[in-house]
This record gives C-alpha cells, sequence and structure tokens, in this order.
C-alpha cells in the first residue's frame, strides 16, 4: 500500500512512516497541505491518507473535504482522521473514520 501521512509533528509521522515502511508499505510524510499537495503534482498518488486534525498552518478536515470522494486509479481513496484533541472529529465527512492519539501503529494499519 502507498501511504501518505499529513502531520506536523513530525516525530510521529516519521516513527509512523517507519513502522508502516517496515511493515511493507511506502510511505511519504507531508508536514502540510500544501507538501501534501505538491507530493500528489509529483506522481505520488497514495492509497491510503492519514490526516491529524490540527495542524500548525491549517485543518485537517479541510484537506479531507477536498479528496472527498476523489478516485486514483481505479480504487477509492481511504482517509483517516487522526486527533489529540478531545473537541475535534464530529465534523468529518461520513464514512472517514477518526483515531484519538495516543495511538498504536497496528490499529491505524488495520484501519486504513
Amino acid at each position: 500500500m502507498k501511504l501518505l501521512i499529513l502531520d506536523d509533528n513530525m516525530g510521529f509521522a516519521e516513527a509512523l512512516a517507519l513502522y508502516a515502511t517496515k511493515e511493507g508499505h511506502e510511505v511519504k510524510v507531508a508536514a502540510s497541505r500544501h507538501d501534501a499537495l505538491m507530493l500528489f503534482r509529483q506522481g505520488f498518488h497514495p492509497n491510503a491518507i492519514l490526516v491529524d486534525l490540527k495542524l500548525q498552518t491549517d485543518m485537517g478536515d479541510t484537506f479531507i473535504r477536498t479528496l472527498q470522494p476523489q478516485e486514483f486509479g481505479r480504487h477509492r481513496l481511504a482517509v483517516v482522521a487522526i486527533t489529540a484533541d478531545p473537541l475535534l472529529g464530529p465534523e468529518l465527512p461520513p464514512g472517514v473514520p477518526l483515531i484519538r492519539k495516543p495511538l498504536d501503529p497496528d490499529d491505524i494499519l488495520a484501519t486504513l
């Protein structure tokens, strides 16, 4: 699976990317919506995106809404939201699962 992790906490994102890579996935990390869109323009088309809802420069749910219901090739794009903020989450589009931090990498990969 090709996975994009959109999270401005680079320590968390890189640790999760390392774990997912060891599990056999191709992973890219973006710290902002701009960086994620740049990866798309450069030809990286993931099967799944893990999006932090609270980014320093943006809200992750805004990014998620721009992706729904976009398709890449024959496969739908799986989107999973993550957050440590207990107040975020209800505004997600239907069908987008939410995982709260702290989290278990195995739970994330199973959800994807």
